[in-house]
């Protein structure tokens, strides 16, 4: 099996949910007997590359992932722009951009899936959820095209949900190149 990129968002502050439960970053709370990020790196395969967006408690999470997971392939990125205007996932994205010069997943690292998804992808391929009873403002949103491409990227703006759709944080980036012109 060959070797697969997957880039982990771990960079940001997680106010919300990491206050609420008195957790130091968003990565370690636990779900059941293991925190999300072991979750995470379990539905890829063993001989995946890993690069690893840190900011908030960053050498807290790295500590952890080398002693939890001894035999995974990482790769740390300290973002330096975690908070305030410019930065989000895109930032963290572009700071990581040397390390993600090939075909990669990348996903954020409170997202949590249960389908199992391929690793066989022929385009670029954003998931997408539906509009929960909340506000647009909450979420990083995608516009598309007439041909079902997408245009926009309106991180929490108010939007038309009949023309965005919420990112839910998973992604499969074949064309590189061309993703990093459009994030610049």
């Amino acid at each position: 099996m060959s070797s697969q990129k997957v880039c982990i968002l771990a960079a940001g502050r997680g106010h919300r949910v990491c206050r609420a439960l008195d957790y130091p970053h968003k990565a370690l709370i636990r779900i059941g007997q293991q925190a999300v990020i072991t979750r995470l790196l379990q539905k890829f395969s063993k001989n995946s590359r890993f690069v690893i967006a840190l900011g908030h408690e960053g050498q807290l999470l790295k500590d952890y992932l080398n002693c939890a997971h001894p035999h995974h392939n990482f790769e740390f990125v300290d973002v330096r722009k975690m908070s305030g205007p410019g930065s989000g996932p895109g930032q963290s994205l572009l700071e990581c951009k040397v390390k993600l010069q090939e075909e990669f997943v990348l996903c954020c690292v409170d997202t949590l899936w249960d389908e199992d998804i391929s690793s066989d992808f022929h385009d670029d391929t954003f998931f997408v959820g539906d509009y929960p009873n909340s506000s647009t403002e909450q979420f990083c949103n995608l516009g598309w095209n007439s041909a079902g491409f997408v245009s926009e990227i309106r991180d929490k703006e108010k939007v038309s949900p009949n023309r965005f759709a919420p990112w839910i944080g998973l992604a499969h980036i074949k064309n590189y190149k061309e993703f990093f012109v459009g994030l610049e």
